[in-house]
């Protein structure tokens, strides 16, 4: 008997310790616009509301494309990297130039639409190792 609940106890964590292992990304503007966020096609949007959760995200590089709801032609990319069962928080915004960000909440730096180079290196290299 003892052998079984502790053969259960262990199938129990495993399953656990699985369902934990995907991510979530914290999206909010600061200018209180609605936006759309589209992550590998799928689009996610929240009509009327200036934040976004996306929920069971993989570890890993991604692109995330922000539409503003009031500018249906213009997306603005970003290139993060999501770590494994955990969060990140981004405020999106515009800069002292007049671009959007998205600010990093926790780790106190802003990250560029449409025109970090390295990022995008970054992130093609990114996924071609993981897709080896």
């Amino acid at each position: 008997m003892k052998k079984h609940f502790l053969y259960y106890c262990f199938i129990f964590s495993g399953i656990a310790a699985h369902a934990q292992s995907s991510s979530y990304l914290y999206i909010e503007s600061s200018t209180k616009n609605p936006f759309y966020i589209t992550i590998d096609s799928n689009r996610y949007q929240r009509h009327f509301n200036s934040l976004q959760i996306v929920p069971k995200l993989l570890e890993g590089p991604m692109m995330v494309s922000i539409q503003l709801q009031n500018q249906t032609t213009e997306s603005y990319h970003f290139y993060l990297n999501m770590p494994a069962a955990a969060h990140r928080s981004f405020l999106l915004e515009k800069n002292q130039e007049n671009d959007w960000v998205l600010f990093d909440l926790e780790r106190n730096y802003s990250l560029h639409a449409n025109n970090e180079q390295e990022d995008q290196l970054l992130f093609i290299n990114a996924q071609r190792l993981q897709s080896k």
